[in-house]
């Protein structure tokens, strides 16, 4: 990692998914008295300062060059899909003589962001996710929703959000994934011009900005003043909603493994090196864009997906080519199985990890957890947003997701919610948010039916060496969330199951690591069984690699 001050726009466009998850607001079922109390029990009167670490992919050598401004950015995983889904696949691109990746990407960076919004936005139908403004496209520094002007006159710039993937909602068919990930917008002076004529040339603002709905000014900007490359505490009011820190920036080469590849009894140096003279045979094939075939090709791939799955895991080709065993990627082995909603979370962790996330690589972790562990509540004095349903067991709101107050569902719950809403982390009741609220009201004390897991009442034993050998058993041991536990107790059920390969496989501990998370994984045995194989039988990957 290298500090640079400042960065800007660089490299390929962001294309966000449409839509957002705004926060959901149902107190159905409360009594009056009992919804009195839940009010009384919000947090602290006004928004805190919101701490994220935001990512974008670009270029390297433009970070730095401008501000951050009237833009779109992403959380780690968005920026990983982004990058995956958009920039690599080969049959898609061209021309193959090019010298670097689409849109010149070679890095990706990191600032951490200081967000207060103005009040007015978060009292307003704008706010979602608690903190934040509806998520704001724009491109080359443009607002190119034109629905959104008049707001961005009403209501001066803000800081937005939008969901990329949650709880299996929203996602990108290309990329599943098991954890969300986000899209930010960070909006400042003059949104309706492009970046290189938003000033005149003596650096005041360009007479052809957006202005205010009263016409006398113009509409205020969302950067603070000095704000870019130092922490500055937005305070929420006109011209000061964000600032941002000096930057850290990772070369993609160095986190795919291209400079650990050969290029001719050493190392490759970068993306043009490899691609022109890595001496690996089998990087040197593509897709042809018809049907399944490849062939053979002069320059080295970093990476190309079947055709019948570049545009979507779930169609019914994809899945018919997925089943077949044939292959359906090629390149680098960092980039295979773009499909595999657990490899995707795999290389989050890299990613992380890479970045010097804590607890990247032993604890699911892709986010620096003193960003959210520092009391900032998801309930504001006042707010029904985030007030849970004890017979619903939600909507519950956890920062753990990127910093965001995202909803999440305690699963299992006596009127439970359907599977696909997303699962809270397994220590969300612990959140100052929720201490003193009435606890979820469970459907059974049933271990594989999760609720009981939050609660610690469940029936059944969860010591590794004394779970017993069923759904039931792995909810348990997966609810510790410790890789040696759950190495064991895999081991004792692949024994019992006649699996004596995965039993006495060296790499058991490495696969168990996968079976658990920070919230429960909703998988049967058989199902924890399978992918600690599956992941045992993936080709070789590069030393740290996941």
């Amino acid at each position: 990692l290298k500090p640079i001050r400042q960065g800007g726009k660089g490299g390929g466009e962001q294309r966000p998914l449409a839509g957002s998850w705004a926060p959901m607001q149902r107190a159905g079922g409360l009594t009056a008295a009992l919804l009195g109390a839940l009010r009384c029990a919000a947090g602290r009167s006004e928004h805190d300062v919101v701490v994220l670490d935001i990512y974008r992919a670009m270029e390297a050598s433009k970070v730095g060059l401008m501000r951050e401004e009237d833009d779109d950015v992403a959380d780690l995983g968005g920026v990983l899909k982004y990058v995956h889904t958009e920039i690599l696949a080969e049959h898609l691109l061209g021309p193959p003589n090019r010298r670097t990746r689409k849109y010149g990407i070679d890095c990706i960076r990191r600032h951490r962001y200081w967000v207060k919004n103005p009040p007015a936005v978060l009292g307003s139908k704008l706010q979602v996710f608690v903190d934040f403004g509806p998520f704001v496209t724009f491109d080359s520094g443009v607002a190119t929703n034109r629905a959104q002007l008049p707001l961005l006159r009403r209501y001066g710039s803000w800081v937005g959000a939008q969901t990329g993937c949650v709880g299996g909602l929203n996602c990108d068919p290309r990329f599943p994934s098991e954890v969300p990930y986000f899209w930010f917008s960070v909006g400042n002076r003059c949104p309706n011009l492009r970046w290189h004529t938003k000033r005149d040339s003596g650096g005041s603002a360009n007479s052809h900005c957006l202005r205010s709905t009263n016409d006398t000014t113009f509409t205020s900007g969302g950067l603070c003043p000095h704000g870019d490359g130092v922490e500055v505490k937005p305070t929420g009011e006109d011209g000061c909603v964000y600032s941002y820190g000096e930057a850290d920036v990772l070369r993609l080469d160095d986190l795919v493994g291209i400079r650990d590849a050969d290029c001719g009894h050493r190392p490759c140096g970068d993306w043009e090196d490899f691609r022109h003279n890595c001496t690996h045979s089998e990087y040197r094939r593509q897709f042809t864009g018809r049907g399944g075939e490849t062939r053979r090709v002069h320059y080295c791939v970093e990476y190309d997906i079947h055709p019948a799955c570049a545009a979507g895991c779930h169609g019914a080709d994809c899945k018919a080519v997925l089943a077949s065993g044939d292959g359906v990627e090629l390149g680098l082995p960092f980039w295979r199985g773009r499909c595999d909603a657990t490899a995707n979370v795999r290389r989050m962790e890299q990613l992380a990890h890479a970045f010097r996330v804590p607890g990247a690589r032993n604890q699911h972790r892709i986010h620096d957890e003193a960003l959210y562990a520092s009391g900032k509540t998801c309930r504001p004095a006042g707010s029904l947003a985030c007030l849970p349903v004890p017979a619903r067991g939600g909507p519950y709101c956890s920062r753990q997701f990127s910093g965001v107050c995202l909803p999440c569902f305690i699963p299992g719950s006596a009127q439970g919610p359907a599977r696909a809403e997303p699962f809270c982390p397994l220590d969300v009741l612990a959140a100052d948010d929720y201490r003193m609220l009435p606890r979820p009201i469970c459907g059974s004390r049933e271990p594989r039916d999760l609720c009981c897991l939050y609660l610690g009442t469940c029936d059944g034993e969860a010591d590794p060496e004394q779970a017993s050998l069923d759904d039931d058993g792995l909810a348990l041991v997966a609810a510790r969330r410790n890789t040696r536990d759950m190495a064991r107790f895999l081991q004792r059920a692949a024994v019992a199951a006649g699996r004596h390969k995965l039993a006495n496989a060296s790499g058991l501990r490495e696969a168990a690591y996968w079976q658990w998370g920070r919230a429960p994984l909703g998988r049967t045995l058989a199902q924890a069984l399978g992918g600690a194989e599956a992941y045992l039988a993936l080709p070789p990957r590069p030393p740290g690699a996941w």
